[in-house]
């Protein structure tokens, strides 16, 4: 985040999502993990355990879209550029900050 303010024409508050979507991408992963035990020792009939499986997969998708975009972009690339160029920067600023926020 401080390279984003620093060399660039961001200011922090552009950036500081990065950090808010770590810090969920890390919570999710962790909470999702105790998921898999509660599914195996839930005593539930079919529905219930439907519509278990439904959020746990809801979940699992939704983390999946925020990793990609915030693991697997290359964020350095936005740092060269005016922010006048930066309009790919702020469409993924927008999608993890839908994804992230509740």
């Amino acid at each position: 985040v401080a390279c984003f303010s620093a060399e660039s024409h961001f200011n922090v508050k552009d950036s500081d999502f990065l950090l808010d979507a770590q810090e969920q991408i890390s919570r999710c992963r962790r909470f999702l993990k105790w998921t898999y035990a509660f599914a195996y020792f839930i005593d539930a009939n079919a529905d219930k355990r439907k519509l278990f499986e439904f959020h746990q997969a809801q979940l699992e998708g939704t983390l999946e879209r925020l990793s990609d975009i915030i693991e697997n972009t290359d964020w350095s690339l936005f740092l060269e550029r005016d922010i006048a160029e930066n309009q790919e920067f702020f469409k993924k600023r927008e999608r993890s900050i839908s994804l992230t926020s509740v």
